[in-house]
């Protein structure tokens, strides 16, 4: 089974030799005016890439590595001439005027105000984005996918079908409000639609309360990597405002080897090499209206951009791209879910992926409890001592599931049945313990993958449609809702599976060994047992899970 997995991911990213096979004369001739128009305007990108190239079954076009690129090296920088950006859309405050009440009662103020300039700046007989507006509207859109009919391949999955009508839902409402408006009132819902699907897979945070379309940049194709997103500054030569997914805070970025034409700057001896600003992770935005001022205060600077200034994107320290390969862009680091919805897609190796869990709380006016999962899960919790309810909810990633499952069950033993914390905190390793735990913890794995295999559907099950979709199709288009549908219903379920092989191997081990296991440290000397336990991991990297495991657990508070 692990294999065919493995086979699917290598056949969605499989490139095409000859994309003139694949992209219609007439979109290879939109690529050629708009890789013209972004040189013309002083669009900088790495001699090491090329595009457009295809991939994968559904001919998604992306970026190829020509050459080697190593890590910490710039892959393309774009000026602001070419960025639109979502705050600086000021005209739209005027034709949104006589809606102002009601539109801006949504906080997405910067996907509404690129989506509505996006449509805006269609209709304009001469635009000076055409070239990069004339790929766009090439493109599909996802959320035309979100059908009722389309809903069946979830397989009852109520919780996501319902969190995807509520998706559309909200956006249904908001064309209603936007139609209203005097200037948008010819706009149609596959209009909004359209524009706003764009935005959405297109956009970059520029900081917490702007986003932008970056040319170029969006050609990029999704991959949970480390990647710098920068705004560099040619005059004073730095990264300045660094809205990153990493936190190598001491790397180099060398911008000046790899340019297709010389980079503004390089005649000037005063810097070759630029360090970069603190990283920082994207944080949510907020109402685009408030202050700077008090944005300020509350310690997240604004970002403004010069018309010195450019977008960067250069891989991370450590993160190599080897010639052949397709060159990716992080959209973000989220599972399938959040994939599924605002992008339109899952993949199939997603370290991200997570599942919520509930435990049981039956003490709702206990704050000590409280304080304790508090410590436990390293997470705090506003907690309504009056009305809360029997069940704390944690989103967990798959890959962590089984040890915070265990890790509560011992909790619960000391807090509950021995009613001594003081046990708890100074636990020594007590093998039948253990034992009792794992096995709590795997039943508990093996209901939730029961309630996944709804209908006795099992990921065999699944695979198979998934592979006769995409292999037996007799129209020879298969569809992309359906295959990303499949993908989100095995990734649940693969994740769960990888969980309880990992817990039955720990568990084979200390049954066979547990007159010899005195402590986690002491079951390292069995770890050949735990070879092949991941369908997703190395030998390596299954030994360094239940590394982590032992040291996690030797030590729960603190």
């Amino acid at each position: 089974m692990y294999d065919r997995i493995k086979k699917l991911s290598e056949y969605f990213n499989q490139e095409h030799e000859n994309p003139s096979l694949y992209i219609k004369p007439d979109i290879l001739e939109k690529f050629s005016i708009f890789k013209k128009w972004l040189i013309d305007n002083g669009a900088i990108f790495s001699k090491n890439i090329d595009f457009p190239y295809v991939y994968g079954p559904f001919n998604i076009i992306g970026c190829k590595c020509i050459s080697d690129i190593n890590d910490c090296e710039s892959i393309l920088l774009i000026p602001k001439k070419l960025m639109i950006i979502s705050k600086e859309l000021n005209y739209l405050d005027e034709l949104l005027s006589d809606i102002e009440d009601e539109f801006y009662e949504n906080e997405d103020f910067s996907t509404l105000y690129l989506t509505l300039h996006l449509y805006l700046e269609r209709k304009k007989q001469k635009s000076f984005f055409k070239p990069y507006l004339d790929l766009i509207f090439s493109n599909h859109n996802f959320l035309n996918d979100f059908t009722e009919e389309n809903m069946k391949y979830f397989d009852e999955d109520e919780k996501l079908i319902q969190s995807i009508q509520d998706k559309i839902e909200e956006l249904d409402e908001l064309y209603d409000t936007v139609h209203k408006g005097k200037y948008f009132c010819e706009m149609t819902k596959d209009d909004f639609l359209f524009c706003y699907s764009q935005v959405l897979s297109r956009q970059f945070y520029i900081d917490h309360n702007s986003a932008a379309l970056i040319p170029l940049a969006d050609l990029l194709n999704h991959q949970s990597i480390s990647v710098h997103y920068e705004i560099y500054d040619s005059e004073n030569f730095i990264f300045k405002y660094s809205t990153n997914y990493t936190v190598d805070t001491d790397v180099i970025v060398d911008i000046l080897p790899t340019f297709i034409k010389e980079y503004p700057i390089t005649n000037n001896n005063k810097i070759n090499l630029i360090k970069p600003f603190k990283f920082r992770k994207n944080g949510k935005m907020e109402d685009e209206k408030k202050d700077a001022n008090e944005t300020e205060s509350k310690g997240k600077k604004a970002v403004e951009i010069k018309e010195s200034d450019y977008f960067s994107i250069s891989t991370s320290k450590g993160e190599k791209i080897k010639k052949g390969q397709q060159a990716f862009n992080n959209y973000f680091n989220g599972g399938n879910k959040y994939l599924l919805k605002n992008y339109g897609f899952c993949l199939i190796f997603n370290e991200y992926d997570s599942t919520p869990i509930f435990f049981n709380i039956e003490t709702g006016n206990d704050i000590w409890l409280h304080k304790y999962l508090e410590i436990l899960f390293g997470k705090k919790y506003k907690i309504n001592i009056d009305n809360f309810g029997k069940f704390l909810k944690i989103k967990i990633s798959f890959n962590k599931v089984c040890f915070y499952l265990i890790k509560y069950y011992r909790f619960l033993y000391f807090y509950k049945e021995k009613k001594d914390m003081k046990q708890y905190i100074n636990y020594q390793f007590d093998v039948e313990l253990e034992i009792s735990f794992i096995f709590l913890s795997l039943q508990c794995l093996k209901l939730k993958l029961n309630l996944l295999n709804n209908n006795k559907k099992n990921v065999e099950n699944d695979l198979n449609e998934l592979e006769n979709e995409l292999f037996n199709n007799k129209d020879n288009k298969p569809n992309s809702f359906k295959v990303n549908a499949y993908i989100y219903r095995i990734t649940q379920k693969l994740n769960i599976l990888n969980q309880i092989e990992l817990l039955e191997c720990i568990l084979s081990v200390m049954n066979r060994h547990k007159d010899e296991i005195k402590s986690y440290i002491k079951l390292l000397d069995y770890e050949d047992e735990f070879i092949n336990i991941s369908q997703y991991d190395t030998e390596q990297n299954s030994k360094i899970k239940i590394i982590n495991f032992i040291k996690k657990s030797k030590n729960i508070i603190g």
